[in-house]
């Protein structure tokens, strides 16, 4: 074997150890850089990439309320509120004292007439915010 071969072997070596180790990322990691670049895209309005990243997030953990929260916000941002309505529910089940998660699931749940549901949110949200906005929204 010439000294070239070998340099080349060992050149192809590092290589493989490099991408073994680059995709090595934990599922936490993976969740968390998915819902980053998903953040991201909801800010830029990019909403179908948002979609497709938060998604990824939740293939990786199914339960991630961030996820779940930031994919209703996109789906409500699309117009798909039976779509919002379900993943903020599931958001909801699993963080029941969040408040921006259940004013998102109350406008939601204004935009396709669920009333009764709607206002059982606004009581929500009333209880540890007396003056929250989204609650006198909600409401009316």
């Amino acid at each position: 074997m010439t000294p070239r071969q070998r340099f080349a072997r060992i050149i192809l070596l590092l290589l493989l150890i490099l991408s073994a180790a680059a995709c090595s990322d934990s599922p936490e990691v993976r969740k968390q850089k998915a819902l980053g670049r998903g953040e991201g895209y909801l800010k830029e309005r990019k909403l179908n990439e948002a979609i497709i990243e938060l998604q990824n997030a939740l293939q990786v953990d199914k339960g991630f309320v961030p996820a779940l929260h930031a994919l209703g916000r996109a789906y409500a941002g699309k117009y798909w509120f039976l779509d919002a309505v379900r993943e903020l529910g599931r958001a909801q089940k699993l963080a029941p004292d969040s408040v921006p998660i259940a004013a998102d699931f109350g406008r939601a749940l204004v935009e396709i007439g669920a009333w009764d549901e709607a206002e059982d949110k606004a009581k929500k949200i009333i209880e540890p915010e007396p003056g929250n906005v989204l609650r006198q929204y909600i409401r009316a």
